[in-house]
């Protein structure tokens, strides 16, 4: 028999990693309209080191990752975060945030309450969480609403805005908990208290929590591309999907191509332009998920600034501040490290908040270090090195009812069989997540042969 013809949409890792498991058993072609591969895994460098544009690391505790390197030689490459620990930037200055923390939600307030996060009064409000009744969610509802229902608006805006904001870019009365955390959800729904419920929860495993490579994530995806060789093609846009007798045309802007399953790894919004002919009961829905634009700022400033213990530090959208967060790079990742500089990289941007979009790079740059002298308590000298990286539309936003969303996209694709979709836009943003929805769409086309 002839091998399976399989088109992968996008180069990004969802594409790539795609695409590897699937070429040794079918014949693939993967288009990418950039002239380059890798989606938002950019690295480049500064001050003649790899630094990233997009995602800084890949979760250590996912196996998958660490077996994907291995196969493609990159085993030796690969280094793990070296420090732990992050602030809250308040109006008391940075605060370290305690161990035990559930993406902001505490299930422990003695360390809460000695880290100086929240007022006498916010943990006064949390502490009634023990004593009143169980209040379970109706439904999908936004994270904010099921945390301040328990423990007040201080512990949200304090600390579940701050880290959730560094995760999703999102706005946490509309991020839905069953999709961003499902178990919180799992033990409001299950528990009558939150802060009892959470200290149930399994201890979290030991070891780093991130991965990189020595020269940057970059060489993960160059190395896949490098295997996939001349079924990767670049500068080529895909603008529909049709159905073809028992298979399907991708037709591009240099002619069309036939497939027995379509793979897409494009965002939501592109999926739906691509779907509208051949699947639009799947292709409303993917119209309707929405991403926050958002963009990062690398700087290396000479010397060696004193910087507060820890990887970094979160800012909530009630501090009005333009940086959502700011890693402490060459502590985070010593392999960066030179003498005689520190390198930071600012967060800017979030669900309702494009301030960075009006202004132009100079200002840009001049705002965050403004900002970061006002966080870090000095003054700051002018960085050597300045690298500003815009995303347009940079993370997914899994609002209340994303979930439902996604079983009608399922649904409308049941009428398209052979049609897939894999990445970070349907059940999980990271890049390891990335990595697991592409190796389950692989596997999903060749049980079709």
């Amino acid at each position: 028999m002839a091998p399976m013809k399989v088109v992968v949409l996008g180069a990004g890792i969802t594409g790539l990693v795609a695409a590897y498991r699937l070429f040794p058993h079918a014949q693939v072609t993967v288009l990418e309209r950039e002239r380059r591969v890798g989606g938002k895994v950019l690295t480049g460098a500064l001050d003649g080191v790899p630094v990233e544009a997009g995602p800084d690391g890949l979760l250590a505790r996912i196996p998958e990752v660490r077996a994907l390197c291995g196969e493609l030689g990159l085993g030796g490459e690969v280094v793990e975060q070296a420090v732990t620990g992050v602030h809250v930037w308040t109006d008391a200055g940075l605060r370290r945030l305690p161990q035990g923390l559930f993406l902001g939600v505490p299930s422990r307030l003695g360390s809460v309450a000695a880290a100086g996060v929240l007022s006498p009064a916010g943990l006064a409000r949390a502490a009634l969480d023990l004593v009143l009744p169980a209040t379970p969610p109706e439904g999908d509802e936004p994270v904010a609403e099921v945390v301040a229902r328990r423990l007040g608006a201080e512990v949200v805006e304090r600390l579940v805005d701050p880290l959730l904001g560094g995760v999703y870019a999102g706005d946490t009365w509309r991020l839905s908990t069953r999709s961003v955390m499902p178990e919180l959800e799992r033990v409001a729904r299950t528990s009558r208290s939150l802060l009892l419920g959470l200290r149930r929860r399994p201890p979290a495993p030991g070891g780093p929590f991130l991965l990189s490579l020595r020269g940057g994530l970059g060489s993960l995806t160059e190395r896949l591309a490098e295997r996939l060789g001349d079924r990767v093609r670049t500068g080529l846009a895909a603008t529909a999907v049709r159905r073809v007798g028992s298979g399907w045309r991708v037709v591009t802007t240099k002619g069309d191509l036939e497939a027995d399953a379509v793979v897409l790894t494009v965002p939501a919004p592109v999926a739906a332009d691509l779907l509208a002919e051949a699947a639009p009961a799947a292709a409303r829905p993917l119209g309707g998920i929405r991403y926050a634009a958002v963009a990062t700022v690398a700087l290396a400033f000479p010397g060696r600034l004193q910087l507060p213990e820890g990887s970094g530090f979160l800012a909530g959208p009630a501090t009005g501040r333009l940086i959502v967060g700011a890693t402490f790079l060459d502590r985070k990742w010593p392999h960066l490290e030179r003498p005689g500089r520190t390198l930071l990289r600012v967060a800017v941007g979030r669900d309702g908040d494009e301030r960075w979009r009006a202004l132009g790079e100079r200002a840009l740059v001049s705002a965050v270090c403004r900002e970061l002298q006002v966080a870090l308590g000095q003054p700051l000298p002018r960085p050597q090195w300045v690298r500003v990286t815009a995303w347009e539309a940079g993370l997914p936003q899994y609002e209340v009812g994303h979930q439902a969303r996604l079983q009608q996209i399922d649904a409308g694709l049941a009428a398209a069989p052979g049609v897939l979709l894999a990445g970070a836009g349907y059940r999980g943003v990271g890049l390891a997540s990335c990595i697991l929805q592409a190796e389950d769409a692989a596997r999903r086309v060749l049980a079709l042969a």
